[in-house]
């Protein structure tokens, strides 16, 4: 692999005089590179000013969102009890809550399915493939924004099993990723003069490669800003987006700017809730979890039975894992037969998965109701939110209490010291069974759903158990049950996230206990260790196989390691164009052609590698009439639905007088990058690997050490190869499944060109 570290790709955007000749005529390269001045170059990094406005912006955004989130969730949360304390009989007090459960998912639903299919699930594998160098369609606009605000308020307060922490995390990255759109399109874009006879023009090309890289950045920020915004933990949120990230190109000053966002949100988000008054409730941080002393939390002699069950829960996230994606299976199956029957009727198959949807809430309201009849009526504990149910005045129902709620307050009363004992095991069993039978068949439905805090709610159930059957057999002191409920969530998060320090991180800013870090990371180490030898990838990463979302793991699959598989194995044969084309020949590449790059080159070899979307702007230009193009005087910088597959986007404009004819030569040396990477043909696809998954390259050239030139590897031809090895890992562990070209509603259309 080569490449002059010293070419800035914008060279390729500077303002060229040359007398160079049609394609058909010789043109010494040498010629084309002398006779180049540089009018304007373009600067590696946006302007301080720029980044820090899209940072501190972003903040502020997803602080206020966040607050506005849990103002909704809490009033309508409070409303829906309201409404079901008219009734004075059980069963319609059931009934109350099951069509209030059933009428607010069903209109998240709705907006979901008609308006923005891209924001069901907890949307954190399209996040990764995003953040992974590839293209996403339709992932950030302002509509998906209004859809996963309005959609994830009523899915949570419908009292599914699911969280917000997966589509608030989108939601902080399509904040920033709009604000970085509009901030930095003027600074990336440049104006090529396209000469033709006796009349000139100019065409606005967009580095694409840096506004893309520009855009995930502010992904990064938004995303750790939204996490850090739910749990009150900035440096959670910093860590959990850095073991997201799968490219390794992560600056010092990237890390600063998501401190700082992060910071910001929890700041913006702390005082909205203030002003507010509900800043005691809101958050999963719980400044009582000890009880006034300097009394230990843990001790020595409670670390085997840590261990015992960050194991038992390592194995159960395997299950878990499992039942979720076989559900997730089972539901893109139905749908599909489904939309086979309508024959085609797409709207008829939308209506039935609607009402699918609001039946699944209902019916999840009324399971929790009747199971929250088996829970015994207790003495009301001071300070606690707990809800009363069918018990008396001084007294609440526990199995409601940890069904009925909101998941971060159960959670709350599971981890809080002075609530220890409160919860009978019977009660906890009950919850346990009833919340995660209900919670794998979340997967699939057309809601904004998350799977981190459902996890982290399970985990602390079966920790607390664990913790309260111990104090009842032990021989000895160990510490109260709420430690094993942290321990548990810890173990089990860790298992399903394949995450470590983040969860760490997250949960001691929570309880505001920095003694109990040596316990959690003993504990998530276990669970890892565990569920790594059952199955090499986590939940997002199961979803990413089955939703097809475009996606180059760390390491290269066993189908590239072998050394005969090399580049020019890989390569494509890609139609070639000259330094100078006519509009014809572009038009036909483009029309012809579904690669999204084309190599430069001339009777000498190798010029460079040109873009699809650069060859769009030229061509868009010359298709432009003469009013439209004195109208247009502003950059217009298109979302991700006009880019070409590879995370790559290109804007086009005009400034020009009259248009071209056909036959008019199109400066193509002018827009090209004149310093493509570059891999010898017989260089090993193992070896090659790391420049498209580390660096995030999406061509590259193959060359031969005398400067023949042999084709043009992509992104694709990788993408392929790991679609292999996932197929053969899913026909291992799943029922094998592949998404229809139908499904695009519910999965993510993956077209990454070549």
């Amino acid at each position: 692999m080569a490449r002059d570290e010293e070419t800035d790709s914008t060279a390729a955007f500077t303002d060229v005089e040359s007398n160079a000749t049609h394609a058909g005529e010789a043109e010494d390269p040498a010629n084309l590179v002398r006779n180049a001045t540089a009018s304007r170059p373009l600067a590696h990094h946006l302007p301080g000013l720029v980044s820090w406005s899209v940072t501190l912006l972003t903040a502020f955004g997803i602080g206020s969102a966040n607050f506005l989130m849990l103002w909704s969730c809490h009033f309508l949360f409070k409303w829906k009890f309201e409404l079901g304390e008219l009734f004075k009989n059980y069963t319609d007090i059931s009934i109350c809550l099951a069509a209030v459960s059933a009428a607010t998912a069903g209109i998240g639903a709705a907006l979901v399915i008609f308006a923005a299919p891209i924001c069901s699930g907890g949307q954190m594998p399209e996040v990764k493939g995003y953040l992974n160098g590839n293209h996403v369609p339709n992932l950030f606009s302002t509509r998906t924004l209004i859809i996963r605000f309005l959609g994830t308020v009523l899915a949570v307060s419908s009292g599914l099993p699911i969280g917000r922490e997966g589509p608030t995390i989108a939601l902080g990255c399509t904040i920033g990723v709009l604000l970085m759109r509009f901030f930095a399109g003027s600074h990336v874009k440049h104006m090529v003069e396209i000469e033709s006879s006796a009349q000139s023009r100019a065409a606005a090309i967009v580095d694409e490669e840096r506004f893309a890289q520009a855009q995930r950045v502010a992904c990064i920020q938004g995303g750790a800003a939204g996490m850090a915004a739910i749990f009150n933990g900035p440096i959670g949120g910093l860590l959990y987006m850095l073991e997201e990230v799968s490219i390794t190109c992560w600056a010092s000053e990237l890390t600063f700017r998501t401190f700082v966002c992060s910071v910001v949100s929890v700041l913006v988000n702390f005082a909205l809730l203030n002003l507010s008054g509900k800043s005691d409730t809101a958050f999963l941080i719980f400044y009582d979890y000890k009880i006034a002393g300097d009394h230990p939390s843990w001790s020595w002699l409670d670390m085997p039975f840590f261990v015992i069950l960050a194991a038992l829960l390592g194995l159960f996230s395997r299950f878990y894992t499992t039942s979720m994606v076989a559900v997730f299976q089972a539901r893109m199956r139905a749908l599909k037969q489904r939309r086979c029957s309508l024959h085609g009727r797409k709207v008829s198959s939308k209506v039935v998965q609607l009402a699918e949807c609001m039946a699944f809430a209902a019916f999840v309201a009324i399971v929790f109701s009747l199971l929250s009849l088996l829970g015994r009526c207790e003495s009301t504990p001071a300070g606690a939110e707990v809800i009363r149910l069918n018990c008396p005045e001084g007294e609440y129902n526990p199995v409601a209490t940890l069904l009925l709620n909101l998941p971060e307050k159960s959670i709350a009363l599971l981890y809080a010291e002075k609530h220890a004992g409160k919860f009978r095991i019977l009660a906890l069993v009950v919850a346990f069974l009833g919340y995660t039978s209900l919670a794998v068949c979340v997967p699939g439905l057309p809601l904004p759903t998350g799977s981190f805090i459902p996890a982290m709610f399970i985990g602390a159930l079966v920790g607390k158990a664990f913790g309260k059957m111990l104090t009842a057999v032990a021989l000895f002191h160990i510490t109260h049950d709420g430690v094993y409920a942290l321990v548990g969530s810890a173990s089990l998060l860790g298992a399903f996230t394949h995450q470590t320090l983040a969860i760490v991180v997250f949960l001691v800013e929570c309880v505001n206990d920095l003694s109990l870090i040596p316990p959690l990371m003993v504990a998530i180490a276990v669970s890892y260790l565990v569920t790594k030898v059952l199955s090499k990838h986590g939940f997002d990463e199961e979803l990413i196989m089955l939703k097809d979302v475009p996606f180059l793991d760390r390491k290269a699959p066993e189908g590239l390691k072998s050394p005969e598989v090399t580049a020019e194995k890989l390569s494509v044969e890609i139609r070639a164009l000259p330094p100078r084309a006519t509009a014809t020949e572009v038009e036909e590449v483009l029309q012809q052609e579904q690669h999204t790059h084309f190599p430069i080159v001339s009777r000498h070899g190798l010029l460079g590698l040109v873009s699809r979307t650069r060859l769009e702007a030229l061509a868009q230009e010359l298709r432009e009439s003469p009013s439209a193009s004195a109208a247009s005087g502003s950059i217009e910088v298109p979302d991700e639905r006009r880019s070409a597959g590879s995370g790559r986007e290109a804007s086009t404009s005009s400034q020009a007088s009259t248009s071209a004819p056909a036959t008019s030569a199109l400066p193509l040396f002018k827009i090209m990058d004149a310093a493509p990477w570059t891999v010898l043909p017989n260089t090993p696809a193992a070896r090659l690997y790391p420049l498209f998954s580390r660096l995030g390259a999406n061509a590259a050239c193959v060359i031969s050490s005398t400067g023949t030139f042999h084709g043009v590897l992509t992104r694709k031809a990788l993408l392929n190869a790991g679609e292999e090895d996932w197929r053969l890992h899913r026909s291992s562990s799943w029922l094998e499944w592949q998404p229809s070209a139908e499904e695009a509603g519910s999965t993510v259309q993956s077209h990454v060109l070549v």
